[in-house]
This record gives C-alpha cells, sequence and structure tokens, in this order.
C-alpha cells in the first residue's frame, strides 16, 4: 500500500500526503518491494530468532548486487489505498435576482 501511495502520486488526506510528500522528497532513493521472506523486519514478527541472524545485520544476500534484486512489482490500487484518497466534492450554486420595488414599501 505505502508503495503505491510513493509511486502514484495521488491526491490523498493530509496525514498520508505529508508522509508521501517527505518521502518523495528523496529523489536519490529508489523504493522498491522487499518480499517479506527476505525482509530482515519480518524476522521476529513471524517468530524467527534474531539472535545471531545475519539477515538482521546485513540484509537479504541479493541486496548487495542490484542484479540479483527481485523484479519491481506493479503495484495495484486497493480499497485500502483507494480509502485515502481525498474526497472530492462538487458543489452547484444558483442564484435568482429578486429585484425589490421600494414603492411597495412605503
Amino acid at each position: 500500500m505505502a508503495l503505491h501511495w510513493i509511486n502514484n502520486r495521488g491526491n490523498y488526506r493530509q496525514s498520508v500526503a505529508n508522509r508521501v510528500e517527505k518521502i518523495q522528497n528523496h529523489t536519490n532513493v529508489t523504493w522498491r518491494h522487499v518480499p517479506t521472506t527476505d525482509n530482515p523486519e519480518d524476522i521476529g514478527s513471524r517468530g524467527g530468532s534474531v539472535v545471531d541472524s545475519d539477515m538482521l545485520w546485513k540484509g537479504p544476500i541479493w541486496l548487495a548486487n542490484a542484479q540479483e534484486w527481485p523484479p519491481d512489482i506493479v503495484t495495484q490500487p486497493s480499497s485500502e489505498s483507494q480509502a485515502e484518497l481525498k474526497v472530492q466534492q462538487e458543489l452547484f450554486a444558483g442564484a435568482v435576482e429578486v429585484k425589490d420595488d421600494p414603492h411597495l414599501i412605503l
């Protein structure tokens, strides 16, 4: 979802828009998807041992060689990512000209 927001450049609600803008300001960074099996941050949440974990300290083996990186994924909008889009509302205003006759008031 976050990768979709970063790459999509949509018009999002304030909190998401602020975070995405800060991330997009880092123009020298390439944002990529890391599969959960290769994501060091997911080791503990999957019940794995973080003690003496090479992947935790060095990252996945392929990280050092760009030719071995997993292929880019094509992100698709999801109901969760679409929920953060800024709500667009249209306003229709109509006016009727009314001429008061001051003689009727007197």
